[in-house]
């Protein structure tokens, strides 16, 4: 439960040791209030244990997504296959992943009928730029050049918000990659400044979406026509 909600009934585990030698690793250990310094001097924080022990229930979670989505797939014709194990990681180390789950799929599933992998869970972007994105805009745009025509993936968070841009996530498809080459879209830089906002903006992919209010970490969904 510490991890849902940032764990708003969950009780802290501080780690004074860890928290004093990471501000002056960083050389902040000065510019903290005195007050803050005492606390974790002592080693002693005030208890934050609730008044009353909580009860907590799970209504909701990525793998209900999941299943309610495959349902929706299956009542428009489509062949589908689920994995409920989130997938994690960064980008560039999870997408290989995916790309092989969806090959897989599509060598299984009957020829000429549409498919579809249904996938979650919640991926990490490695910051080394300055642009604007998040991590399922982030994996689309590294999925765009595996997408052939007829074929599409889409990287969206459950709650419509990606990163901090008004963007829910990305749909990768065979048209977003050509128009990439057809006007010269400098993709591999775009990608080196972390701006795959701008990327799939100038594509035509970016999506967006209101917000959904429910937060059940992100879909990754695959589509073929047949």
């Amino acid at each position: 439960m510490a991890s849902i909600g940032s764990g708003p009934t969950v009780p802290e585990v501080a780690d004074f040791n860890g928290v004093r030698k990471l501000l002056r690793d960083k050389g902040i250990w000065d510019a903290i209030p005195e007050p803050v310094r005492q606390v974790l001097e002592q080693g002693q924080a005030p208890d934050k244990s609730p008044p009353v022990d909580p009860v907590n229930g799970l209504i909701g979670a990525n793998r209900h997504l999941l299943r309610a989505m495959a349902r929706a797939a299956k009542g428009l014709g489509y062949e589908v296959s689920t994995i409920e194990k989130p997938t994690t990681g960064l980008n560039h180390e999870a997408l290989p992943g995916l790309l092989k789950r969806w090959e897989e799929w599509r060598r299984k599933a009957p020829a000429g009928r549409p498919a579809a992998l249904i996938c979650g869970g919640e991926t990490t972007v490695e910051v080394t730029g300055g642009g604007k994105g998040g991590r399922c805009q982030e994996l689309a745009a590294l999925a765009l050049p595996h997408m052939a025509d007829g074929t599409c993936f889409l990287a969206a968070g459950s709650d419509g918000n990606d990163g901090p841009t008004d963007a829910a996530g990305g749909l990768a498809d065979g048209k977003g990659w050509r128009r990439i080459e057809e006007e010269g879209i400098p993709y591999e830089a775009l990608l080196a400044d972390n701006d795959s906002y701008a990327l799939l903006e100038r594509a035509g992919i970016l999506v967006k979406v209101p917000p959904t209010r429910n937060n059940v970490m992100d879909v990754h969904l695959f589509l073929a026509a047949g």
